[in-house]
């Protein structure tokens, strides 16, 4: 077991099952759960600090999210967890104050803020309401993710949604990605980014990751990161 002593990070998938059906989504999601576990993780994993909680659906609609949370915390005392979220539920504060207890950093999904085909607006402003609320009482880092596509890809849309942490103040920025592919097989129209005004990358509350030239047969995985499927597989990275 000591081969495995160096591996400090873990991406978990908690349920292949997703509320949406995204038209550019190009992950094949399923509806099962994690089930085996997290002490199995730990025997062969001891020395975990980062875990992501994320796979191929949405991870808040795992019936035992806040068991897996709680026995990672149990198993890892120090560790940092991280989650993200579609954001269309309709948070309910308490609810989700009490599943987001053990999270350390939260991502959630927003494209853009009035036309997104695949969100409503009232839902993006209550879950933004709920978590703005939720970052302070309990200590929760929240951030917006944003990616590229068509019909986002302007500094007016990407401006509307920096605007949001002018009336959402404890959301702590933005991060920008490209969209990528998560197979071998799906054709993604890269989105040229030069047309973006400079403004939205140099303002200091988002940041920029990903490569618009990237390609899945391109991609090697840090080998300190171990990622584990809601089947309890182990892969080499998330995206096989």
């Amino acid at each position: 077991m000591n081969q495995f002593k160096e591996i400090d990070y873990l991406m978990l998938s908690p349920t292949g099952a997703c509320n949406l059906q995204c038209k550019q989504c190009t992950r094949k999601n399923n509806s099962g759960s994690y089930k085996h576990g997290i002490e199995v993780i730990a025997k062969y994993f001891p020395n975990i600090k980062h875990v992501k909680l994320q796979g191929l659906g949405e991870p808040l609609l795992a019936s035992n999210f806040v068991d897996l949370c709680k026995d990672l915390r149990k198993y890892f005392p120090e560790v940092n967890i991280l989650t993200i979220t579609n954001g269309t539920f309709g948070f309910d504060y308490f609810k989700f104050s009490l599943k987001l207890f053990e999270i350390n950093e939260l991502y959630i999904s927003i494209d853009s803020v009035k036309n997104d085909p695949n969100k409503k607006y009232d839902d993006i402003m209550t879950s933004l309401k709920v978590l703005n609320e939720l970052a302070y009482s309990i200590n929760l880092s929240v951030c917006i993710n944003t990616t590229l596509y068509d019909y986002n890809s302007t500094t007016k849309e990407l401006q509307e949604i920096i605007n949001l942490l002018d009336e959402f103040i404890n959301i702590k920025g933005i991060r920008i990605q490209h969209h990528q592919d998560w197979n071998d097989f799906s054709k993604i129209k890269y989105i040229d980014d030069s047309k973006i005004d400079d403004s939205i990358f140099l303002n200091p509350k988002v940041k920029f990751i990903g490569r618009d030239d990237f390609e899945f047969k391109d991609c090697l995985w840090n080998t300190k990161r171990v990622q584990i499927n809601e089947e309890g597989n182990i892969k080499v990275c998330c995206l096989k």
